[in-house]
């Protein structure tokens, strides 16, 4: 089956992994979005692309109020200075998340969650680091880690984060003995 899309949209980020603009813009009109940007200017970007900016303020304005029912929550459980960090564990590599992309928009921007230290001062704070990631090597793992750590993974890496849950480094992480 072949499909006639309306529209194309692609993410900057994947214009040439996918095959170039030209590919697309040959299979229907093609616009390119920057990357990583955050939930509320994404939809409002979408509301005005498509003509469904009602659609878009209402999601909007819900999802506004979400996010202040559950940042009340968050407080009652976690305190102003806990700190927290997104990371991936993949076979050859583990990665940090800064507050663009992996909920990091959503934990910190939105809910108001701190970013561990390091996460801060050598990644978001760090301009040279654009990526919305940050490689880092199992030794110095401990180091990026705050009180609270998130762990995001599919089905094609199950098995090197149970195998990492197998390791001292995990085991050394304070979010893991006070969970």
């Amino acid at each position: 089956m072949e499909l006639e899309p309306d529209l194309i949209i692609l993410i900057d980020a994947y214009v040439e992994i996918s095959g170039g603009y030209d590919a697309f813009a040959k299979i229907a009109p093609t616009i390119v979005i920057e990357p990583y940007y955050d939930p509320v200017k994404d939809i409002k970007l979408m509301g005005d692309i498509l003509g469904k900016v009602d659609e878009a303020q209402q999601w909007i304005k819900n999802f506004e109020e979400k996010v202040a029912v559950s940042k009340q929550k968050v407080s009652e459980v976690i305190a102003p200075d806990e700190t927290f960090t997104i990371m991936s564990v993949f076979d050859k590599a583990t990665r940090v998340y800064k507050d663009q992309n992996m909920g990091g928009n959503v934990l910190y921007k939105y809910l108001g969650l701190k970013p561990q230290e390091r996460i801060v001062s050598d990644f978001i704070n760090n301009e040279a680091q654009t990526a919305p990631y940050m490689e880092i090597s199992a030794e110095v793992i401990p180091d990026f880690v705050g009180d609270h750590l998130v762990v995001t993974t599919n089905a094609d890496n199950n098995e090197a984060f149970e195998s990492f849950k197998g390791t001292a480094i995990w085991d050394q992480l304070e979010a893991v003995k006070s969970n």
